[in-house]
């Protein structure tokens, strides 16, 4: 999937999810890390490899998770919302561990979004994360059927926000 197109769809699936700028721009930029650590220069034999393993990455949101609800005894740390804890407090709460937890967070879920996204324009690491096991590849990245398959995305998490489901 193109960048920009991991960046709509995860961005947008946070915005409606939070309504939290913050959370949303911290996921757009984790959206496009595991093809950033990559390099430059694209190298099929690396790409979807390490970079794509989701167990990095579900290993350190769980932590950051864990350790935001053991420290405010919240167990639903999703419904913190990091602008409205910043313009409530003040700017000096941009030192509080909680939210730059949280923004550390959504980072790496919008890292976890992206493999996701990847799994439906082929193959990602399910078990091994140096064999592409999992996925299928319902369109071919940069193509018509990428922008129908967005679209088609986009449409649907508004249904579902408008539905309130």
């Amino acid at each position: 999937m193109k960048w920009h197109n991991h960046k709509l769809l995860t961005g947008l699936t946070i915005f409606l999810a939070t309504s939290d700028p913050l959370a949303t721009v911290s996921s757009m930029i984790g959206s496009i890390f595991p093809d950033s650590i990559e390099g430059k220069t694209f190298n099929p034999k690396i790409h979807r490899t390490h970079s794509h393993w989701f167990v990095y990455y579900v290993t350190i949101a769980t932590i950051i998770s864990l350790y935001i609800m053991y420290t405010t005894k919240i167990m639903n740390i999703y419904n913190i919302n990091i602008y409205k804890t910043i313009m409530h407090y003040g700017i000096g709460i941009i030192n509080n561990k909680i939210v730059i937890s949280l923004f550390i967070l959504y980072f790496f879920i919008g890292c976890i979004f992206h493999i996701l996204e990847d799994a439906v324009c082929g193959k990602i690491p399910l078990f091994n994360p140096n064999k592409k096991e999992f996925g299928i590849r319902l369109f071919v990245v940069g193509s018509i059927r990428e922008y129908f398959f967005v679209a088609c995305c986009i449409f649907i998490m508004f249904f579902i926000k408008k539905m309130n489901l």
